[in-house]
């Protein structure tokens, strides 16, 4: 499995995305840390790889691959705390595995938000 798939991702921060974006939100001023973007990328990675998400805040992935994804959270991996998110509006990790449409999938240029 590529070592920054969605899986490794969440895996490696407990459901929590984490990175420099807090330390950079606090130099901004104004109204809370800005709104996080995670790029997919056409050789199956994020970008950045890690950010920090405060609670209430959004979340943004972007597709920049020509190839379709999804932006999906692996329920073993999220927090006790946190709800379950899936682009195409799912409502469970095993949906979106069972899914024969491509409800869901972003194509180049397509954004899906999440609060956290």
């Amino acid at each position: 499995m590529n070592c920054c798939s969605r899986r490794t991702v969440l895996r490696r921060s407990g459901g929590v995305l984490t990175a420099g974006m807090a330390g950079i939100a606090g130099c901004l001023g104004g109204g809370g840390p800005p709104e996080p973007i995670v790029t997919m990328t056409s050789d199956l990675r994020f970008d950045p790889v890690e950010i920090t998400i405060e609670p209430g805040q959004q979340v943004t992935w972007e597709n920049k691959s020509p190839a379709p994804h999804t932006a999906s959270a692996y329920e073993e991996s999220l927090p006790e705390e946190a709800a379950y998110f899936a682009s195409g509006g799912y409502e469970s990790e095993r949906a979106v595995r069972q899914s024969t449409s491509s409800r869901g999938f972003l194509e180049r240029g397509e954004t899906s938000s999440v609060f956290s």
